[in-house]
């Protein structure tokens, strides 16, 4: 799973999209964290899930508004990996 990042990152499948293959993950840090520590996690989770068995890709975005959220709409070329595999990944 995701390492040596902060105490109280959370990253969860928050859409799984079957009809269409891709998965939505929702990575957040804790309140007041920086914007470029979520574009870093949010980096290094993406590197993660591009590592395991069916994903194609995938690419993060987040809002200004928000600078510790990021969501990831990760591509799978199959329907592996389960929302279940990438709960567990990461």
């Amino acid at each position: 799973g995701l390492t040596g990042v902060p105490d109280g990152v959370k990253a969860e499948v928050v859409a799984d999209l079957s009809d269409g293959k891709p998965l939505a993950v929702e990575v957040q840090l804790v309140a007041g964290s920086r914007e470029e520590e979520t574009e870093e996690i949010t980096r290094r989770a993406g590197e993660l899930l591009g590592k395991m068995p069916g994903v194609a890709g995938s690419v993060g975005f987040g809002e200004s508004k928000q600078p510790n959220v990021a969501t990831l709409l990760v591509s799978r070329t199959a329907d592996r990996p389960t929302a279940a595999e990438v709960r567990q990944a990461l």
